[in-house]
């Protein structure tokens, strides 16, 4: 093989070591954006590791399509399991929302 060969066969193989995943997964307490709807603050990877892109959207399908829930009911879609705790109990645990399924959970904190 030829010395112009290996250098850009190289070069090529660094190139795609280097080159992250569209889609890179959330570590624990990665912040994915701020939420308006009440509850509002951030939107928090509490723990797993789910995309900020998937965090958001579950968050946003929550609060658009199950806001009518009483103050602690639970409500599974998907998979996932969510729940807005009353006030009192928002600031005793820190956050206003919070989605897990699995190893991954997902808050609101504000």
């Amino acid at each position: 093989m030829s010395f112009r060969r290996c250098a850009g066969l190289a070069a090529l193989v660094v190139a795609a070591a280097s080159v992250q995943p569209a889609v890179a997964p959330a570590g624990a307490g990665d912040e994915c954006g701020a939420i308006g709807a009440p509850p509002a603050g951030n939107v928090v990877v509490a723990s797993g590791t789910v995309t900020c892109a998937d965090a958001m959207a579950v968050v946003n399908r929550y609060l658009s399509e199950f806001s009518v829930a009483p103050d602690g009911a639970w409500i599974r879609f998907d998979g996932w399991d969510c729940w807005t705790p009353s006030a009192g109990e928002a600031m005793v645990n820190g956050f206003g929302t919070e989605c897990s399924r699995g190893g991954d959970n997902i808050q609101i904190r504000g």
